[in-house]
């Protein structure tokens, strides 16, 4: 408990600090920029964090490109992440290193990463292509710093989050009111930039589709056949997943009512959960864990009528693909109003839960009651789903008019 205190200390520590530095010189910085729109050839953006993150950025990769066809936009991102900005046209170059921050814990603390800083291949690297600017999406010191030691010329971020503000020549205030997406559209405006497109990109290749139709024959699906995507996993922390229980009750309704087949998807890590899940559904429930790439997942998604899911990849990729999604989240993350200021899309996508609870105080990423999740029942979610598949049936009836005419 001692410990828990001493970090959130040091991390109020840091945002203090960080503030008074941009304070000092103005979020926007100091002076005209180093360079004009004009002059700018190759922009890097470092986002280093889960897949939803990445697939949040692709409204920022889109208008940097459009507004700046000159430039060679380079994306920095992890490894297990390399294959949602395939078949983007906006990214020119993506630079996969498995960064030890962000998402990611610092197992050796500041000494580990201040290693990678001036030891790592990337660092030189990334100083051999002289980008003209870099975008820190995450507003983290360290990514600031590896900004800096790469020699870019104007380094951007978020400012008051993760420390970034300290480092970078121009800063963004973070807010928990703006959506991750328009957030990362305001690293832009510095440049010049003002777009108010965020819709996500996935681009998904024959090939993919080719790669998921084979494994729904092989679980008895056919082309013509409807199913559900049930992910009952989470990147961190493990506290905001809905109960393993409750999706497969949710399947088994989804069967009953509608006669509809579950898929029951997940990372190999996830395996036991996934199967877990489909057992309890029946011999309606199909267990896909660890048997997809994220990109047959991203298909699987397209081609379903309904995910239902926790805060997660999942809502992200569905909302991508057009296809209606059902999300459960918790206190951990600020609950439900913050959940959908930060992540929530206003169409197509339907998040529940409650704000009755501060679990990050309460309980903490390891809770074993899990309280807030469990007060969401699957019969709530259940009748949320056709709610929502009442809602989309008709926009696309409406949409379908509006074409004819």
């Amino acid at each position: 408990m001692v410990l828990s205190s001493l970090m959130v200390t040091r991390q109020q520590l840091l945002h203090l600090v960080e503030k008074n530095v941009i304070q000092a010189r103005g979020w926007r910085g100091l002076g005209r920029l180093p360079i004009s729109p004009e002059e700018i050839r190759k922009v890097l953006v470092i986002r280093n964090n889960d897949l939803g993150d990445v697939l949040l950025a692709t409204p920022l990769f889109r208008a940097l490109k459009r507004s700046l066809p000159q430039a060679a936009v380079h994306a920095c991102i992890g490894p297990w992440a390399q294959d949602l900005l395939l078949g983007n046209s906006h990214v020119d170059r993506v630079v996969a290193s498995p960064i030890p921050w962000g998402n990611r814990k610092l197992r050796g603390g500041w000494r580990e990463a201040m290693a990678f800083l001036y030891r790592s291949p990337l660092t030189n690297q990334l100083r051999s292509e002289k980008y003209d600017v870099g975008i820190d999406v995450a507003g983290n010191l360290w990514t600031a710093w590896l900004l800096k030691r790469a020699g870019v010329r104007l380094r951007i971020g978020i400012g008051g989050y993760q420390g970034g503000g300290l480092l970078n020549h121009i800063s963004v205030p973070f807010t928990v009111d703006e959506h991750v997406s328009r957030k990362g559209l305001r690293l832009l405006e510095p440049l010049g930039i003002f777009s108010s497109d965020t819709c996500l990109e996935f681009p998904l290749s024959h090939q993919d589709h080719a790669g998921t139709s084979g494994l729904l024959r092989k679980v008895g699906i056919n082309s013509t056949e409807a199913y559900i995507v049930l992910s009952p996993g989470v990147g961190w922390p493990p506290s905001k997943s809905w109960l393993p229980e409750y999706f497969a009750e949710v399947g088994r309704m989804c069967f009953a009512e509608l006669g509809w087949r579950s898929l029951v998807t997940g990372s190999p890590s996830e395996r036991s959960l996934t199967s877990r899940v489909a057992e309890g559904i029946g011999p309606s429930g199909h267990d896909l864990g660890g048997k997809t790439s994220i990109r047959q997942f991203g298909s699987l998604i397209r081609g379903a009528r309904l995910v239902v899911c926790n805060s997660s990849v999942s809502m992200h990729i569905a909302h991508a693909l057009g296809t209606p999604s059902v999300v459960i989240v918790g206190g951990i993350d600020g609950g439900l109003s913050v959940n959908r200021r930060l992540w929530g899309y206003p169409t197509g996508c339907t998040l529940l839960g409650t704000d009755d609870r501060d679990c990050s105080v309460l309980c903490g990423p390891y809770c074993a009651t899990r309280d807030c999740m469990r007060a969401i029942t699957p019969q709530e979610v259940f009748e949320a789903s056709k709610s929502l598949l009442a809602m989309h049936s008709q926009s696309r009836i409406e949409q379908d008019y509006v074409a004819r005419a």
